[in-house]
């Protein structure tokens, strides 16, 4: 019996519970907040018909006049402001309500802090009227203050953010954004630091260089035209439009050796379908921040060093297409190899889309041909030359005759260096070691493909 109770009991309370729940889950929102009335506007005037801006608190100054459409702080004409900042000061004035009216005609000030006067905002306007606004203290619920207005005896409140405004200085209406960089657009980027200058030039069309098989192409340092890593320039481009100024230094780099601009540590150039980033690297200071400034503007601004540390770092080599040359096949119409006193030619003929070889004139079937033809285009650079490249004439040359071209020819050299290492030379200028054991294949892989000759 007492079993069957508690039951009983229990079932009720579940479905109490379970009332409850749908009850909450299933009960209409809330509605919004009423917008302030009429009665309570505290200023409103057209943007336009604003013409200056006075801001004073114990700590700060600011004054702000219309030139034009433009807005200027007076001796700071120069200074480059954010439209939209300077905006959010006009609006605050051309449109103030109030989220409350707390007192029609208070005898006693002081218990709203608005005796004090020290918190105040001078609106000149097109009329030749002024406004004051003056800030009291903040209302027990720390999310609104009080003010009230020249001509009017009521005591108003408004949100926190409107006096939070009365503070700014001028460097909370600078700019404070690089131009944009349009990521799908880029078609050029260059990068000038300690390890040189690389230009990588991103083609949206063919390129016609036989050579290169990527669509980014390194233009400098080297002698020859190269392809780049793509993904690595990718993230290059990526991290060029993270990059984000957040303190301003001066609006005009009288001494740039000063900032450590003259010359610059380091140069970025993102050339897209908007326009160009041309930021100019100077030194350090602080902890991990350094100047920065647009190249064809004046002002000084800080960075995270963290922002531009890939660029810093960056070298050549770390994203150039490594092959000596990597010439496809298609686009060859022989290919020379000598060694020592011994030369060998690999030919391609083709007649419509069919391919035949020649290894020194005898027929060579085709799978001998491509493997032979790949030993010779995968030799790959394992360093940058260092230093003063080795004297003497290559003791390995390989030539390509390209059909179509243009060029139509590449040559490619190899010189001992050291017993680990030859020096490679592509199209005349020694820049790279490769390992000399890779280098020995390309005698054997010859002797291998000789044995398939017929």
């Amino acid at each position: 019996m007492k079993r069957g109770i508690l039951l009983a009991v229990f079932g009720v309370a579940i479905a109490a519970l379970a009332g409850a729940y749908l009850f909450l889950i299933n009960r209409p929102e809330p509605p919004p907040p009423p917008l302030p009335d009429d009665n309570v506007k505290v200023l409103q005037v057209p943007d336009e018909d604003i013409l200056g801006i006075d801001l004073r608190t114990p700590d700060t100054e600011l004054s702000l006049r219309r030139q034009g459409d433009a807005w200027v702080v007076p001796g700071h004409e120069d200074a480059e402001l954010d439209p939209n900042r300077v905006l959010t000061v006009v609006s605050m004035f051309a449109r103030l309500w109030a989220r409350d009216v707390v007192a029609e005609d208070p005898d006693d000030l002081s218990i709203y802090g608005l005796d004090r006067g020290d918190i105040i905002g001078r609106v000149k306007l097109a009329d030749g009227t002024e406004r004051t606004v003056t800030f009291g203290d903040r209302t027990p619920s720390r999310n609104t203050d009080y003010i009230m207005i020249d001509g009017d005896s009521r005591v108003f409140t408004v949100w926190q953010n409107n006096k939070n405004q009365m503070a700014w200085s001028i460097d909370d209406l600078r700019v404070r954004r690089l131009p944009r960089v349009e990521t799908a657009t880029v078609n050029r980027l260059v990068v000038v630091n300690e390890h040189g200058t690389m230009e990588i030039v991103r083609y949206f069309e063919p390129h016609g260089m036989p050579h290169v098989i990527s669509r980014d192409v390194m233009v400098q340092p080297y002698a020859m035209q190269r392809g780049a890593d793509g993904e690595k320039v990718e993230e290059l481009i990526n991290a060029a439009s993270a990059i984000r100024v957040d303190e301003f230094i001066a609006d005009q780099a009288g001494d740039p050796a000063a900032y450590g601009l003259a010359p610059p540590r380091m140069e970025l150039i993102v050339n897209h379908g908007q326009g160009i980033l041309h930021l100019q690297i100077g030194s350090g200071y602080g902890r991990d921040r350094l100047y920065v400034k647009q190249a064809q503007e004046p002002a000084v601004y800080g960075i995270d060093q963290r922002d531009v540390q890939r660029f810093l770092d960056t070298a050549p080599f770390d994203l150039v297409s490594r092959f000596l040359a990597l010439v496809n096949i298609t686009a060859i119409d022989l290919v020379t190899v000598e060694i020592d006193e011994e030369s060998h030619t690999l030919d391609v003929i083709r007649d419509g889309e069919e391919e035949t070889f020649t290894l020194n004139g005898a027929s060579l079937a085709e799978d001998p041909a491509k493997k032979l033809y790949q030993a010779i285009i995968g030799l790959i650079a394992d360093l940058e030359l260092p230093g003063e490249p080795p004297a003497g004439d290559p003791t390995i040359r390989i030539g390509y005759v390209l059909d179509p071209g243009p060029p139509e020819r590449i040559e490619v050299g190899l010189i001992p260096y050291d017993q680990d290492f030859y020096a490679a030379e592509v199209e005349g200028a020694r820049e790279f070691l490769i390992a000399s054991r890779v280098v020995q294949r390309l005698p054997e892989a010859i002797q291998l493909a000789l044995t398939h000759t017929e």
